[in-house]
């Protein structure tokens, strides 16, 4: 074989090729993407825990959910991880820009629940416990506005419970 043929040989072989993996890169990019988490153990946020009357409620029974009603970025994400680092289990953080909330409210199904007011107690007196609100996320929402600062220095631990009661508590590690 001369030069010239095996230059037209090279060629075609090259553009087979080139042809293949134009032909393989284009059913690649066009195939959907995968449905099945990439995780392999994915738990859940959260477990329904009954608390028995008698007993105390604490950060790390209660999950909670943090969100942003005022114009200053990042106010739920910086609440929820102060609230993180005082034990609480951590549930879903947004904004909620049609909320009105001036400083801070706790949304709870019940204004009596004894891990709302563990949450409210983390905010200083005077957080209310509201039921009338959407509930956003899962667990106790916090909804936090322009006028919050920070979370009280020296709030309780623990909260009394009085009446059985059920918690979206945390799963076990």
């Amino acid at each position: 074989m001369d030069s010239r043929q095996t230059s037209t040989v090279t060629m075609a072989v090259l553009a087979v090729i080139c042809v293949f993996m134009a032909l393989f890169g284009i059913s690649q990019v066009t195939r959907g993407l995968p449905t099945d988490s990439i995780v392999a153990d994915e738990k859940p946020a959260c477990e329904t825990k009954t608390l028995k009357a008698g007993t105390k409620v604490r950060a790390s029974d209660v999950t909670v959910s943090v969100f942003n009603a005022s114009e200053r970025n990042g106010l739920a994400s910086k609440t929820m991880e102060k609230l993180i680092t005082r034990g609480f289990g951590a549930g879903d953080s947004a904004n909620a820009p049609s909320a009105k909330v001036r400083r801070v409210e706790v949304r709870a199904a019940t204004s009596d629940d004894p891990a709302a007011k563990l949450v409210a107690a983390q905010f200083g007196k005077g957080t209310p416990v509201v039921t009338d609100q959407e509930q956003l996320g899962i667990g106790i929402v916090v909804v936090v506005g322009s006028n919050f600062t920070a979370l009280s220095k020296g709030a309780t631990k623990a909260v009394p419970v009085t009446e059985d009661s059920t918690v979206c508590s945390p799963p076990p590690d």
